[in-house]
């Protein structure tokens, strides 16, 4: 093997090098962000739920208070007709 093969396959070797190590780095950075991505979904999913549970509550503040405002409105109602007689 020449001088000038073996300066080839030593630079060659050195980028192949380079390149498994960036890949390696790469890898292990995409690892940890999956990590920290999938902790926000979980983060995220468990905020979601607790919203909804909120909603839930005020859907039946509000359903309950109708039925209150019903109930007021027929004894209103009720009322009126009684004056209205007299």
């Amino acid at each position: 093997m020449s001088v000038h093969e073996s300066r080839f396959i030593k630079w060659f070797a050195g980028i192949a090098g380079s390149l498994v190590v960036l890949t390696i780095v790469a890898l292990l950075g995409m690892w940890k962000a999956g990590g920290i991505q999938a902790q926000e979904i979980e983060q995220n999913k468990n905020e979601i739920l607790e919203t909804r549970e909120y909603h839930q509550r005020d859907i039946d503040n509000v359903m309950f208070y109708m039925r209150e405002i019903r109930e007021d409105q027929k004894e209103i109602k009720k009322d009126i007709k009684e004056l209205l007689k007299k």
